[in-house]
């Protein structure tokens, strides 16, 4: 046996025998209340589980379950109706389907899966209901009370109570700082989102994009980003850090792929990539411990201090070189050189995806006119680039005054000096750059100093060349830590916890320099899991195998790999297997849905072994939907809904879908401007191919093309906006009043083919009257959709061999 092995081994004997198996399970209290309210003893109890934590469902969601499902089923074996119009919509019309004999079979092999699956599902959730009903009452009248902020620290795990005055007051007092933000009279999503269409077709058109980044790039139902704050437990007044929810802005996808494209801009030799990286430095090093100290320097809100117009030039610069006399000439732009142009077309993207970016705090709308938003995928970018720069610069100047090594994540810098080096004379040095960028020290005591996660001490030994490093290297965590982990009761599959641990006792290894300071990190590691409800051999399972397969990478041996992660790494390396990989969504109830996803995996593999089918487990809402930071998007602004619109003189009703706002469907389908979303640009309105899935008469007759469900999704083109619609038909020929203010929204879903399918379920289960349609895509495995009863649905058997309609017919109940 190998010498790390016994090491290995003797850890885990010292785990077992040095630490007692009667802990007491003592109370973890990540709770910070600095609010005035006085929680309730079920209050505290149920918040200090952690803002995420899950409980037991008490509630099948129908709708998202059979979206997946027949998702699912089309992906596997593609769609199974040649009539794409349903120009009608007769409550008993028969719809015939053209299924093969394949698809006939698996999809009453599927039906059966899911039926027992939503059995056993409503056992359980009939078990929990009560429970979870009283818990989620408690947490209903406490996001009811207007007075407080429920929210998480800046940092670590936990739960702040703030007072709602206080919070706004702070985070006005962040958004008032008029050099980086400006309050603006309206909200222009829409119109930048066309401008920015204009802008990337002519892009695409001149070669500057390909078709696939115009795609990805090209926004589409996009809203107005919403910034929150987050306290800072660590810093006296619990002072905020401004985060932007930028996710599904006009710019955000554009400022994804610039900051892919970009990446290799932001390399540098003083760059950290990850903890573990470097730790590895660190012990590279030989310096002699007795001639140097420890510092490290923190820069005061690096994100809204980079100065973009700079930043920017910087990119250019080291893209295009110095700027031609193209731009000062008289030259037509399109008489430029090519250098010129693209360099003039990067500078547009890069100030759009920055520049340009707005979003809201308590209904008023602001954007951020300097420094970077925190949120923005360009936003560590940006740091990276503006502080290599500051380096470059200061460098010479920084090593003549005993700098003699710097490492730099972001904005936090670790440096070593010479012992008699000049501290702060350093810091005079680094502050002098910019006015705007100002560096904080933080000196070493006692030998030792903290940075990020790491507790790095310089060992004091006078044979230091002898000796493998010169710095001890430990876990380092914050006065403020909680101890708050995953719970092992939380309703999150078992993976969650696995990893909770394994990550863990990972760090400790890849950090901790010897083994008696990892046997140490162990120790703590399975004192905070006991107190979070881990069982003991659990824990002690995931170090015994944590350990083994970190041992196993070292010596390239597979001894403590299971069966599974043997056959995935085979696969991995065998490159002649390439799989089509299929995701799926499936409600998290226990052990059911496990034993689902291996039904559903099987399923597939019996129909094409070449596909691989990926369950993916969603746990119930945790606890943190209950207490919302951010400001709610307007109705008109939502998108990928299904919404229902009522007639305010009769009982008939509307049901449609769009991926867009939901104005600009409204607009199109009759209704009056509203004021507050029409923008300059409306009448640029652009409307989508994939909309023509409608089966309405006014689409009859156009071809629809039936494309696998990525491609529907990666091919949304533009059309021409289509004023006539049936509601508006109803409206003037019935002479009544659409209500087109107190219209609802049914359901929503970002992919578009389970939005299509929501829709179908949507108007089987409500008949609206004035749709001209039965469904947009219709239903194979549960065609009866989320009504009790259950239509009759003829299924046609097609063999691939017999002209159509010559298969036999079934009926379907």
């Amino acid at each position: 046996m190998s010498n790390t092995h016994s090491k290995k081994l003797n850890v885990l004997r010292e785990s077992r025998q040095s630490i007692s198996t009667n802990i007491i399970k003592s109370r973890i209290s990540p709770l910070t209340n600095v609010s005035k309210k006085i929680l309730t003893n079920d209050e505290i109890k149920i918040l200090e589980n952690g803002l995420d934590y899950v409980y037991p469902s008490n509630k099948f969601d129908e709708i998202a379950f059979i979206s997946n499902i027949e998702t699912y089923f089309v992906n596997l074996l593609g769609h199974c109706t040649d009539k794409k119009d349903y120009s009608k919509k007769d409550s008993d019309e028969q719809i015939t389907y053209n299924l093969t004999p394949t698809q006939l079979q698996y999809a009453s092999r599927i039906r059966s899966v899911c039926n027992n699956f939503r059995f056993k599902a409503s056992q359980i959730i009939a078990e929990n209901k009560k429970a979870t009903n009283e818990v989620k009452q408690v947490l209903k009248n406490l996001s009811k009370d207007n007075s407080i902020q429920i929210m998480k620290p800046d940092k670590g795990r936990g739960i702040v109570i703030m007072d709602k005055t206080e919070y706004n007051n702070k985070m006005l007092q962040i958004l008032n700082d008029k050099n980086t933000f400006k309050q603006l009279e309206q909200d222009d999503t829409l119109a930048q989102e066309d401008k920015l269409i204009r802008k990337l077709k002519q892009l695409k058109n001149d070669g500057f994009i390909t078709e696939k980044e115009y795609n990805f790039c090209r926004p589409v139902g996009t809203q107005p980003g919403r910034i929150y704050g987050l306290p800072k437990i660590h810093k006296l007044n619990l002072p905020l850090r401004p985060i932007v929810s930028a996710s599904g802005t006009f710019n955000f996808n554009l400022a994804k792929l610039l900051a892919k494209k970009l990446n290799h801009l932001r390399k540098n030799n003083s760059i950290i990539t990850n903890t573990f990286d470097f730790v590895t430095k660190l012990h590279s090093l030989r310096f002699n411990p007795t001639q140097i100290k420890l510092v490290s320097f923190d820069i005061t809100s690096l994100f809204t201090k980079v100065p973009l117009i700079r930043t920017i030039e910087l990119i250019l610069l080291k893209m295009y070189g110095p700027e031609h006399t193209c731009t000062y000439s008289e030259k037509q732009r399109e008489d430029w050189c090519t250098n010129c142009k693209n360099r003039y077309e990067m500078k547009c993207l890069l100030e759009t995806s920055t520049k340009e970016t707005h979003f809201t705090f308590d209904n008023k709308i602001y954007s951020q006119i300097n420094g970077i938003t925190m949120g923005s995928p360009l936003g560590p970018l940006f740091a990276d680039i503006y502080m290599n720069h500051l380096e470059n610069k200061l460098m010479p100047r920084l090593e003549r005054n005993g700098i003699l090594f710097w490492k730099r994540f972001v904005d936090d810098t670790f440096v070593i000096v010479d012992k008699n080096a000049d501290i702060d004379n350093i810091i005079e040095i680094l502050n002098s750059f910019d006015p705007d960028i100002v560096f904080t020290c933080e000196q070493e005591k006692k030998n030792s100093l903290p940075f990020l996660d790491i507790f790095i001490t310089r060992k004091l030994i006078n044979n230091f060349w002898q000796s493998t490093s010169s710095f001890n290297t430990d876990l380092y965590r914050k006065s403020t830590y909680t101890g708050l982990i995953t719970k092992w009761d939380s309703s999150v599959p078992h993976s969650y916890k696995v990893s909770t641990l394994s990550s863990m006792i990972y760090r400790a290894i890849k950090i901790c320099s010897s083994f008696t300071l990892m046997h140490k990190q162990f120790q703590f590691i399975r004192k905070i899991a006991i107190k979070n409800g881990y069982p003991e051999n659990f824990i002690q399972a995931q170090i015994r195998k944590t350990l083994g397969r970190y041992y196993d990478k070292i010596n390239g041996t597979q001894i403590f790999r299971s069966q599974k992660q043997k056959n995935k790494i085979n696969e991995e390396t065998d490159q002649s297997i390439k799989k089509r990989q299929i995701f799926i969504d499936i409600p998290y109830i226990g052990k059911p849905t496990d034993i689902f996803g291996k039904r559903l995996i099987n399923l597939a593999k019996t129909i094409n072994p070449q596909i691989h089918v990926q369950p993916i487990s969603r746990p119930s809402p945790s606890i943190s939907k209950f207490f919302p930071q951010k400001d709610q998007i307007p109705k008109d602004l939502q998108s990928n809904i299904v919404y229902m619109i009522n007639c305010s003189n009769c009982e008939s009703f509307y049901i449609g879908k769009t991926i867009r706002q939901a104005s600009r469907r409204l607009n199109e389908h009759g209704a009056n401007q509203n004021p507050s979303t029409k923008t300059k640009s409306q009448s640029s309105t652009i409307t989508l191919n994939i909309d023509n899935l409608r089966r309405s008469e006014r689409n009859k007759g156009k071809t629809v093309n039936y494309f696998p469900i990525d491609e529907i999704e990666n091919n949304i083109n533009e059309q021409t906006k289509e004023t006539n619609s049936a509601i508006k038909q109803h409206e003037i020929t019935n002479n009544h009043i659409i209500n087109w203010s107190d219209w609802k929204i049914l359901t929503r879903d970002t992919k578009h083919y389970r939005l299509l399918i929501r829709e179908s379920l949507s108007i089987v289960q409500y008949q609206p009257i004035l749709n001209k349609t039965t469904c947009s895509v219709p239903l194979i495995i549960y065609p009866e959709g989320l009504q009790i009863t259950k239509p009759k649905v003829k299924i046609k058997s097609m063999y691939h061999t017999l002209p159509r309609g010559e298969g036999q017919c079934y009926e379907r109940s």
